[in-house]
């Protein structure tokens, strides 16, 4: 905040000159109210002074800001706001002049006049001042200034009122000494305003209207159409009132405590103490936008210190840390309310705004003069009742206020809410426009989607809410006053049109209106289809589409995740949350297309993050460390625990280490089996990277293999003599550990494992290579594929996302470790998940794999098509009943008949994915439909290979235009995401071809439709 002040040499002048203001301003009124109380003979015994006390230089002060408020607000619009500020400074210069005079010749009515015309002088500057800020700073730091010029503000009332209290007690006999010290403070603010930048006039024709009431109507026309800005000018206005008020009850209450002129002066300035406090903590909890739900906690925090006054109204203690819990309140209330202020008001309108709510600030601050004197010398009351009925008032107001802006209460829920439970991270909030309408579309992950786009957005959006919730008592009475619009799936057609149309009516007037157009939260994890809503709200109003993603929410108590709301551990407290907004598409855009604008904001942004975690095998320690004792590795011999296995690993990366020469990339030619599963594990932990080679290939190929990546050795079972290529062989053999490999790794798996991560020296760039696969591609040509950490990763936490794996399930390992979707969705997945690799004894017997899926409890079945019609001819039902889950993929999608027999001969869902080893490799997935709560999902489709996986986008486009075609029809099958490789290794050529722009052309034929199921053609 401070940093402001350093960068903006305008703001900083600004700053100072406002400061020496404020500071003079009250040190000279300190002074004139301290009068009262003291011995100086031509106050005390004037019958002014006598009769009105402190009330009538009170009102002096405020009354100009009544009679000329409204005028010096269009002074504000019409001139040039820098000349306002340097004209009202040298007027200051003339006022405290006259006030030496007044000293010198002990003049009190001449004092008097001087009060009015410093506050003539204020009238002037006030407007200019806060209306200048948008102007030198712009609107992002909107309340960062606020803060910064309330806090030196009330430091400098602070400081004013100290000097005027210290003196008067100094110089109670020759008041000429602080007369001059006024002159030259006011000297000094004048030449700083010289340094300020010279702003343009907003609204040069404007002809000022002398006539004080028709000024008053025309400005209130500016503001009497906006309900929130209404409250901000009377709430502005009341606590102008208290304050004003309170700081003779204050000056009252420590002459009832037997104080003297320093120590009275002391405890006003403990308020701005407070101010100051509370301005910066507003400024901080603020950041970027202004927060409204800080106006009600600062309206109650003032009434319940008032109140606090009466639990020990005699204590100096009590009194004065009662003080600074108002000052601190007024800090909260305060800052967006001058935010409010400043930017809800059209710019060639602001200075009339302000202008007024100075005005109406200023007849509050009059009406304190008459309520403090009919307090004091009509009703007699002492200070501490005093204090409760302006505590009754303020908390008066609050109720009121709460009947007509519901939202400020709401935004205080939410952001109590967001701050204690949620670490939102927005990016692109500047996509969202400033004023006027627009139509955010979101994607729908939890309950409390709603609560986190309105507490994280700098402009409250209206939203469509389910109708039922209306009926819930608090509920409904928040969401009507707050201007929800129902909607409901079960509306009549009729009912549904009144919804759209509302909803098309609030955006068309100015408003911002939220709709989550999936209809319902994802039960699932996927995102669903888009309804076609949002294209008649949009359309109608004539507003822009704005589409905004929430990732990271899969997984929070409030999703479905894991199948339950509420009743599950916590992941994380609090828990991150990224808040994602796009750029505005056009209001006539279709919704697959806001769809597709949304899936891919979510695809960048997991495509973008970085971070010590994302490396695989951090992450391998972390979940091996956290899954301790339960299974990781089950064969037919033996099941080994994570703990276990992860001591293996790091005993076999120790041997590898020792026996592996420099260089980064090492051949692993294993057939699927325990070695194979132990040898990539330890390269993940060592940050080498393995070239996956298929061990049943013809020798001299994988020599050639080898060699194109650059291989400095090669992992396979037979030696050297077998390969004839000249590099490093190394056989299991040669890798067995030594009882002290053994023992030193498995002391490392009681480590943190950070701490592990440390002594092993792994990387923390998630984008390194992980793993180089050979693949074919379009034409057949090979293809050396490189995938990163962040691919497999992000590729592995979309699958969790869709299918739960826990401690208890075993995921059978029957594809080749040296193709991609064995790598990630039989070893990766299940291990980072916590859950246990399932590997049969012999990978090639369909009725040995069947009796192993029995005996060894197998809950998740991951396969090619052809091996589930095998399945189909060698099991029976009651071997398969463990199954939860079937998933089929990697060759052709399995057709109905298959999934129906499977079905009937299981009595499970045999569910069908696709994906290519370029994309991590994972694309889409059908998932189990889901019933809960009520509300059903497809998540399957039969003749389709299912949704995108969470984080990936997809679309279909023209194959020779590359431009993006609707649901249903045909084209090439385009896919982005953190998964999507970076290219192809020594082909710069072919890489530019397919990876443009973050997509991958898959060359494959494919349709979308309008629910966003994938049929691969």
């Amino acid at each position: 905040m401070w940093e402001l002040i350093r960068r903006a040499r305008s703001f900083r002048a600004l700053v100072g000159t406002q400061f020496l203001g404020a500071f003079n301003d009250n040190a000279f009124k300190q002074l004139v109210l301290l009068l009262i109380f003291s011995s100086v003979a031509w106050v005390g015994e004037h019958p002014l002074a006598e009769r009105y006390g402190q009330a009538l230089p009170s009102a002096l002060f405020s009354l100009p800001f009544v009679l000329f408020g409204a005028i010096t607000g269009s002074l504000a619009d019409r001139a040039s706001k820098t000349r306002v500020i340097r004209g009202a400074n040298l007027l200051e210069v003339g006022v405290m002049a006259l006030a030496l005079a007044a000293f010198t010749g002990e003049s009190y009515p001449l004092l008097l006049a001087c009060v009015f015309l410093m506050g003539t002088q204020s009238s002037i500057f006030g407007p200019s001042k806060y209306g200048v800020i948008p102007e030198l700073v712009g609107e992002k730091d909107i309340s960062r200034a606020n803060a910064l010029i309330q806090v030196t503000t009330f430091l400098a009332i602070i400081l004013g009122v100290v000097l005027g209290g210290e003196l008067l007690e100094r110089y109670k006999g020759d008041l000429t000494i602080p007369g001059f010290t006024y002159v030259g403070f006011a000297a000094i603010g004048w030449m700083i305003s010289l340094q300020i930048a010279k702003t343009p006039a907003v609204n040069p024709s404007l002809r000022l209207n002398w006539n004080v009431f028709s000024l008053v109507r025309q400005h209130w026309q500016a503001v009497s159409g906006d309900r929130v800005l209404v409250l901000c000018v009377w709430a502005s206005s009341l606590f102008y009132l208290v304050a004003a008020c309170l700081m003779m009850v204050v000056n009252a209450y420590g002459a009832w405590l037997g104080m003297n002129e320093g120590d009275i002066a002391l405890s006003n300035a403990l308020i701005a103490v407070g101010i100051v406090l509370g301005s910066v903590l507003a400024g901080k909890i603020s950041g970027d936008r202004i927060e409204s739900g800080l106006i009600p906690l600062g309206l109650a925090g003032i009434a319940g210190a008032l109140f606090a006054m009466q639990l020990a109204p005699e204590s100096v203690v009590n009194f004065r840390t009662c003080l600074i819990l108002i000052g601190v309140s007024s800090g909260l209330f305060s800052i967006p309310i001058r935010g409010l202020l400043q930017t809800r008001p059209a710019e060639s309108k602001r200075g009339s705004v302000l202008g007024l709510s100075s005005m109406i600030d200023f007849t509050g601050i009059l009406l304190a003069s008459g309520v403090y004197y009919l307090l004091e010398k009509v009703l007699e009351l002492s200070p501490p009742t005093m204090c409760v009925v302006l505590g009754v008032l303020v908390l008066a107001f609050l109720g009121g206020s709460l009947m007509y802006t519901a939202q400020f209460a709401i935004r205080l829920f939410l952001l109590f809410l967001v701050r204690c439970f949620y670490r939102v991270r927005v990016q692109g909030v500047e996509q969202v426009p400033k004023e006027g309408g627009a139509l955010l579309v979101c994607n729908h992950v939890s309950f409390v989607d709603g609560m986190l786009v309105a507490a994280s957005l700098p402009r409250e959006p209206r939203f469509l809410m389910y109708t039922p919730f209306f009926d819930v008592p608090v509920l409904g009475w928040f969401a009507k006053r707050m201007g929800v619009i129902p909607v409901s799936s079960g509306d009549t057609p009729e009912e549904k049109r009144n919804s759209l149309k509302n909803a098309s009516d609030a955006a068309a007037g100015g408003d911002l209106v939220c709709i989550f157009a999936e209809g319902a939260i994802t039960r699932s994890g996927a995102m669903l289809g888009f309804a076609k809503g949002l294209e008649r709200i949009a359309g109608d109003a004539q507003v822009p589409i704005i589409p905004v993603a929430l990732d990271r929410l899969w997984g929070s108590l409030f999703s479905f995740d894991r199948g339950k709301i509420l009743f599950k551990r916590p992941q994380r407290l609090p828990y991150p949350v990224d808040l994602l907004v796009g750029e505005p598409l056009a209001h006539d855009s279709e919704a697959w297309q806001v769809r597709n604008a949304v899936a891919e904001r979510l695809a960048v942004h997991r495509s973008s993050r970085r971070g010590p975690w994302g490396h695989l095998g951090r992450r391998l320690l972390l979940s091996a460390k956290q899954a301790g004792r339960q299974p990781a590795l089950v064969t037919g011999e033996e099941t080994w625990s994570h703990r276990r296995l992860l001591a293996e690993a790091l005993a076999t990366r120790a041997r590898l280490e020792a026996a592996l020469p420099a260089g980064e990339r090492v051949a692993v030619a294993l057939p699927l089996g325990r070695d194979a599963i132990t040898v990539s594990l330890a390269l993940c932990l060592s940050e080498r990277v393995p070239v996956m080679l298929d061990p049943a290939a013809d020798q001299d190929e994988n020599v050639r293999r080898l060699k194109r990546a650059g291989a400095v050795a090669v992992i396979a079972e037979t030696g050297s003599d077998a390969w004839q290529g000249g590099e490093l062989v190394l056989t299991p053999k040669q890798l067995a550990l030594s009882a002290s490999g053994r023992i030193k790794a498995w002391i490392c798996t009681w480590l943190p494992a950070w701490l592990t991560a440390r002594s092993l020296q792994l990387g923390e760039d998630s984008s390194r290579e992980a793993v180089i696969h050979f693949d074919q591609a379009a034409g057949g040509d090979e293809v050396m594929v490189p995938l990163s950490h962040s691919n497999l990763l992000s590729n592995v936490q979309g699958l969790s996302a869709l299918v739960d794996l826990s401690s208890g399930d075993r995921v059978l390992a029957t594809l080749p470790l040296h193709g991609a979707f064995g790598r990630t969705t039989t070893l990766f997945a299940p291990l980072l998940s916590g859950a246990a690799v399932a590997l049969p004894p012999d990978r090639r017997d369909p009725r040995a794999i069947t009796s192993f899926i029995d005996s060894s409890r197998v809950t998740h079945l991951v396969g090619t098509t052809s091996q589930c019609r095998e399945y189909l001819t060698e099991a029976t039902r009651e071997q398969l009943k463990g199954l939860k889950l079937s998933f089929v993929g990697g060759e052709e999608a399995p057709g109905e008949d298959l999934i129906l027999e499977w079905r009937e001969r299981f009595g499970s869902e045999l569910l069908a994915g696709h994906g290519r080893t370029e994309c991590g490799p994972v694309i889409s997935l059908n998932v189990p439909n889901v019933s809960r709560m009520g509300a059903k999902e497809e998540g399957n489709r039969a003749g389709t290979v299912g949704r995108a996986i969470p984080g990936t986008a997809l679309k279909v486009v023209d194959p020779d235009t590359g431009a993006p075609l609707p649901p249903g029809t045909e084209g090439v099958l385009l896919v982005k995401g953190p998964g999507v490789s970076s290219g192809y290794l020594d082909d710069a050529e072919r890489a530019a071809q397919k990876f443009l722009d973050g997509w991958f052309w898959t060359d494959e034929r494919a349709v979308i439709d309008k629910h966003g199921f994938v049929q691969d053609l």
